[in-house]
């Protein structure tokens, strides 16, 4: 799966909380630490809202996403996007997943979310 949601906002709100790692069953590790910016909290938000929309547009073309794959597109995004700095080595189950993901949607969807975490920090 990934750090969670719940996992990266500890990581950007919590003053003594400087990086998190998970491994997973199937080989899978994943790495994150925080920044420390002010906004990263709400940064994490809007980019966790946008990736919802971003899910139901695709999913309404009818070109659905596994939801297995949310939290490390979201984790990417906030990498892109400055929040985190995100690594990660994806075991068997995570690569068929990504690998059933052409590159044009995954490009579309993380463009999606880091331009709604742009417009969220212009805002704030």
């Amino acid at each position: 799966m990934s750090l969670s949601l719940v996992d990266i906002l500890h990581l950007v709100s919590r003053p003594g909380m400087m990086e998190l790692f998970a491994h997973g069953h199937d080989g899978s590790w994943y790495w994150a630490e925080s920044y420390r910016r002010r906004d990263g909290h709400d940064m994490v938000l809007h980019g966790a809202n946008a990736l919802v929309k971003a899910y139901r547009q695709l999913a309404a073309r009818g070109s659905p996403l596994g939801e297995e794959l949310a939290p490390h597109l979201l984790n990417l995004a906030l990498d892109y996007s400055g929040i985190i700095m995100y690594k990660f080595q994806l075991g068997q189950s995570m690569l068929a997943s990504a690998a059933s993901v052409s590159e044009d949607r995954k490009n579309w969807l993380l463009g999606y979310v880091k331009e709604a975490i742009r417009k969220e920090r212009q805002i704030s």
